[in-house]
């Protein structure tokens, strides 16, 4: 496991290595060498300054978090989504199986789980740890973590534990014991479809650690009776942008909710994300259709 910012990164308690200077009749000094100190120089002011997420505001007058922020408490924010859960809000102790509604919506069935982990993490109050699991070939198929990306989610990347592995049963194992370590707020992981036995396995982790464990399947895997709830993901256009009409607005999916233990099922909502909010809100019909409006007027030109 390693942090999403350690790769060629020096840790704070490593020492800073002793700048030698170069030879002026070697020909290594000059304007060039002394431009590459200072962008280090600048980099590693930079380096220095943590990534700032906004959390849920506490109580007036006392200092502690507010009802957001308990540990317990893991919500999506949208009051027609929280009412069909048990209790008005997700397991945290438990599993939670997120998988696409085809193969070409694997982005979206990930950017999905991020905002979920990322609305656990806002809600936690402790500034948790976030772990994250993946294959090489998966990572191949959808890419690298990108940190800007992240903190749309509200998932800080100096507080991210990556694991990538070659063969899915490594992986496995990592989620499991990270499931067990108890030091994490949320375990995120992409796996092919799996046999039973693991899957059973990391539904009582996910117990034992009182973690929840959102993790990615295939479109096309098995159902299993382990998962406290189990999402099917749509890709949906984005809202319209506020400032910059050909810009991405906000991410929105068709989620569609296929299990959910002591919940309501089947659900099907069509929601988007609030990079502002940490919370996802419900996606407006009038809004859609003065989009559609929108789109058949430019069309029709």
């Amino acid at each position: 496991m390693k942090s999403a910012l350690s790769a060629g990164v020096r840790s704070p308690r490593e020492p800073a290595p002793a700048c030698v200077p170069r030879n002026p009749k070697a020909g290594g000094a000059g304007p060039r060498t002394h431009l590459i100190e200072r962008l280090r120089a600048s980099i590693s002011a930079i380096e220095q300054n943590p990534v700032s997420i906004p959390r849920p505001p506490a109580h007036p007058g006392t200092g502690e978090p507010g009802p957001a922020c308990h540990p317990s408490r893991w919500t999506f924010g949208a009051r027609p989504v929280d009412a069909a859960l048990p209790g008005g809000r997700l397991a945290t102790s438990g599993l939670h199986d997120i998988r696409p509604a085809a193969h070409g919506d694997g982005p979206a069935a990930l950017a999905f789980a991020l905002a979920l982990a990322g609305r656990r993490l806002s809600m936690h109050g402790a500034s948790p740890l976030l772990f994250w699991g993946f294959t090489a070939a998966s990572a191949h198929e959808t890419g690298a973590p990108h940190g800007p990306g992240l903190i749309r989610f509200g998932v800080d990347p100096a507080h991210v534990l990556m694991a990538e592995v070659r063969r899915a049963r490594d992986l496995a194992w990592a989620v499991e014991e990270a499931l067990k370590s108890r030091a994490l707020g949320a375990v995120l992981a992409r796996l092919p479809d799996m046999a039973v036995l693991p899957l059973r396995r990391l539904t009582l982790a996910a117990r034992a650690g009182r973690t929840p464990c959102l993790l990615l399947l295939d479109h096309h895997a098995a159902a299993h009776g382990f998962a406290d709830s189990r999402w099917r993901v749509t890709a949906l256009p984005s809202a319209p942008h506020p400032f910059d009409a050909r810009a991405s607005g906000a991410p929105r999916w068709k989620i569609d909710l296929e299990r959910c233990r002591g919940g309501t099922v089947p659900q099907t909502w069509q929601v988007e994300w609030s990079d502002d909010a940490y919370c996802f809100a419900m996606v407006a019909p009038m809004a859609d259709r003065a989009d559609a409006a929108r789109e058949r007027r430019v069309l029709s030109r």
